[in-house]
């Protein structure tokens, strides 16, 4: 009898752990391959001169698609890639990118949005979190330099803030870059606040879905240290923008970047309720901080 229930006991663990790890695959899989959100708005509609641009990320294989907003060559200062963040594409709705990119055009810049890999109309069906899009936002860097002989500065928000972050430190024609609300190490990032995303309980779940990710996805959370490459982007300025009541991605990251290098970063703390909500909370604020940033460049 003993033996009867020790066997059905070891059965029903292994099943119990088989359903787990057949949920942490699942949910691991969907959050790297997230559904693009599609693009429905367009610079006409906002009465842009625009260009529709393809180009290859950096990886010379994933195409990529965007609009060139440029600014009139009497006024023109310099070249912004605005980067956007996880399952958002050129647009950032929640920000929206479209309305800034219109301000800054009036200041005299001109501005590049586009999507990542496996978002907006680009190619690819991973997500890999700053990974791989960094080459997607050299890619960008490298569009600009056949395009234009202007400076070239970044606008990332979330993940496109860290990836931002990471291109800058491989790419030296990069001056100067704005971080909107990034997180300083993936890795550590995910273990304390995956289950914000996966929905599952952070104790079992989050060591599951953390290792399988590599094996299953390829991504490598310990290679996306926005935390590290500040120290090759410095002495080259950021602006760091990240709200203290932002509970997604904690400003405790942005924190810990600028204080590496206070001396060349910026940090403006603001007290927008959600993540990346500090345009909208202050749009003219923040596009004064935006253009002030770049212009002292």
């Amino acid at each position: 009898m003993m033996k009867v229930v020790g066997i059905v006991l070891f059965l029903m663990i292994g099943l119990i752990g088989f359903i787990c790890l057949f949920i942490a695959i699942n949910v691991g899989w969907k959050l790297s391959h997230p559904k693009k959100q599609h693009v429905t708005d367009s610079p006409h509609r906002h009465h842009f001169d625009y260009e529709d641009v393809e180009f290859l990320s950096r990886d010379k294989t994933t195409k990529l698609r965007g609009w060139y907003l440029p600014t009139t060559k009497e006024q023109e200062k310099m070249t912004i890639i605005f980067i956007h963040g996880y399952t958002k594409n050129r647009e950032q709705d929640n920000f929206p990118f479209l309305t800034l990119a219109h301000s800054l055009v009036g200041a005299g810049y001109n501005v590049l949005l586009f999507d990542m890999r496996n978002s907006g109309e680009s190619s690819g069906s991973l997500t890999t979190l700053g990974q791989c899009e960094k080459e997607d936002v050299l890619g960008a860097v490298d569009w600009v330099k056949q395009h234009s002989n202007t400076k070239i500065g970044l606008l990332g928000v979330s993940m496109g803030a860290s990836t931002a972050i990471q291109a800058a430190a491989a790419e030296p024609s990069i001056i100067a870059l704005v971080a909107d609300s990034p997180y300083h190490d993936l890795k550590e990032y995910l273990q304390s606040n995956l289950s914000k995303w996966s929905n599952l309980p952070n104790f079992l779940f989050t060591p599951l879905i953390m290792n399988i990710l590599g094996p299953v996805t390829g991504i490598k959370p310990e290679k996306v240290t926005p935390i590290k490459s500040v120290d090759a982007v410095y002495p080259r300025p950021i602006l760091f923008i990240h709200s203290i009541r932002d509970e997604s991605v904690p400003y405790k990251g942005s924190e810990a970047m600028y204080n590496k290098h206070r001396d060349r970063f910026e940090f403006w703390k603001t007290t927008s309720e959600g993540h990346v909500l500090s345009y909208q909370e202050d749009p003219i604020k923040y596009t004064q901080k935006v253009i002030s940033f770049f212009s002292n460049i």
